[in-house]
């Protein structure tokens, strides 16, 4: 079965939904397992004040009994906490029949004020520029919560929400209706976003319809469903890890592309996880991310955002996954493409990517060379079976072959060649900054200075833990098409199967293969 993904839901609304078909059954799995990601997802510095509200955790509502899954689409519900402030203005029925529902609500308490002790992460780069500003000279702080522009304030006491406690519904210190100037159309599309060829595409006379969906919030739920995706993978020995290679101008080179002698980097992954994660902007050198958290200090003081770019490791993959048969199949155009439908992506490179256009073929493609498949115990973590088909935790299995280099980023001619995947993506400054930038208003064209909400400063950390998930999903998917089954069992038997082939594949005589065993004799002539 295939692998497919659903997401739905909006920014401010109830919630995110993420239906995932095609997990075999069997798979152990636990609501923890999705959590981590999440938390993982909304750290970094230089997010904004929604960060401060959110404090992401997931349900599973199907697809899972006593820990492991059952073959079915797994259902996971990611609750908005903010939705409390947009019951009204984010309702599902029209506004007044939403008033009188909200009017007779028991609502639940609002969620905490920012910065309570709520265990949800804030960002370190906050002060005002995560929070929204109004026009110049306006009073501060803003009564709103962030509405975008064109809509008004949040209702007050003043503007006839009620205050009272004992009303229906009504608690101490909440807004009610009926006044809520989030109901206001927003028509002043802010440049850099999808408001303005998302209302003139759909008809839209509410750039609202298009940004509530438009919002990186929905990568909450595909984070949830890559988080399913890893874990599958985790049981074959798989495993995905990222990092920031760039912020605004500070950069530092892939610490994974240039291999030693021994025919793999000398960096360590499981080092290289712990630096990245002590990091506040998820860089592991430590001098770079001193100098990538002044960077957005200073981005951030003077109303400006910043991008980068991050690379995406996966140690582990097997040789054989994807295809070089059809477009469609060729494993780097699927991740390049899962890759480019992250918000704010601009480009993706694998292994040298760009710069290989400027060097000779002889300093771009990778030497192959060979050495037995190692029948030792293998590492933590790793099938018998693919240890013994050469995967050592670097590698997936490979029957003994290996790059002396990654130029090629794991890939060649559409297929894993058993080297590890390295992926990079360069993501645009968020388009939400202080700094006001020239538009105009979608239904009389008069031009304006784009206001601001709260948004990040820097989102490159983040964005680049929501870009394992995707790659996980990608490989997944992969992953099944070669090695499907209805059962996680099925999928492990033809897995090791799989191995034990590769394992066999060359018989060496005094290690040099013999002239009747498979792949012997030189390569056919080249071709364009």
């Amino acid at each position: 079965m295939a692998l497919r993904l659903l997401t739905a839901g909006e920014s401010h609304g109830p919630g995110l939904v993420a239906v995932l078909e095609g997990i075999p059954y069997g798979l152990p799995l636990t609501a923890a397992d999705i959590d981590r990601d999440l938390a993982r997802r909304q750290r970094g510095y230089g997010r904004g004040g929604r960060m401060k509200i959110e404090r992401d955790r997931v349900r599973i509502l199907g697809g899972v009994r006593h820990g492991r899954t059952l073959g079915s689409p797994i259902a996971l519900w990611i609750p908005n906490r903010d939705w409390e402030n947009w019951r009204l203005a984010m309702a599902v029925d029209p506004p007044q029949a939403a008033l009188v529902d909200l009017a007779a609500a028991d609502l639940p308490p609002l969620p905490p004020e920012p910065g309570a002790a709520t265990g949800a992460p804030l960002p370190e780069a906050g002060d005002p520029r995560d929070r929204p500003e109004g026009p110049p000279g306006g009073p501060w702080p803003p009564t709103g919560a962030g509405a975008p522009t064109g809509a008004a304030p949040a209702p007050s006491a003043a503007d006839g929400g009620s205050l009272e406690p004992g009303r229906a519904g009504g608690q101490p210190g909440r807004p009610r209706p009926p006044a809520d100037g989030r109901l206001e159309p927003v028509t002043r599309p802010r440049p850099g976003h999808a408001d303005l060829a998302g209302a003139l595409k759909y008809g839209a006379r509410d750039i609202r319809d298009i940004l509530e969906r438009a919002s990186a919030r929905e990568t909450a739920a595909r984070v949830a469903a890559g988080a399913v995706a890893r874990k599958f993978l985790g049981l074959f020995g798989v495993r995905i890890q990222s990092y920031v290679l760039r912020i605004g101008e500070v950069a530092i080179p892939s610490p994974v592309l240039t291999y030693g002698e021994g025919g793999r980097p000398p960096v360590d992954p499981d080092r290289l996880a712990a630096a990245t994660e002590a990091s506040p902007v998820r860089c592991p050198d430590p001098d770079a991310s001193r100098r990538m958290v002044e960077a957005i200090r200073a981005a951030g003081q003077a109303g400006d955002t910043l991008g980068g770019v991050f690379e995406v490791l996966v140690t582990g993959v097997p040789v054989g996954l994807g295809s070089h048969v059809t477009g469609d199949r060729r494993l780097e155009g699927r991740l390049a493409g899962a890759l480019m439908a992250l918000n704010a992506i601009k480009g993706v490179e694998v292994g040298l990517g760009f710069a290989a256009a400027a060097l000779p073929g002889s300093q771009v493609h990778d030497p192959i060379g060979y050495r037995p498949p190692d029948a030792a115990p293998p590492p933590p973590g790793i099938p018998p079976e693919a240890a013994q088909a050469g995967a050592d935790g670097w590698r997936g299995p490979t029957a003994g072959f290996f790059r002396h280099r990654n130029g090629a980023g794991g890939i060649e001619g559409g297929i894993s060649n058993g080297e590890p995947l390295v992926l990079r993506a360069a993501m645009k400054p968020i388009a939400t900054l202080r700094r006001r930038l020239p538009s105009a208003d979608l239904l009389t064209g008069a031009p304006f200075a784009a206001h601001h909400e709260r948004s990040d400063v820097c989102a490159v950390p983040a964005a680049a833990v929501v870009a394992e998930a995707l790659v996980a999903l990608e490989l997944a998917a992969a992953w099944l098409e070669k090695f499907g089954g209805d059962s996680i069992e099925d999928v492990q038997r033809n897995y090791a199967a799989y191995c034990q082939r590769l394992a066999n594949w060359v018989r060496p005589r005094d290690g040099v293969p013999t002239p009747d065993a498979p792949g012997h004799g030189g390569p056919g002539r080249g071709s364009a």
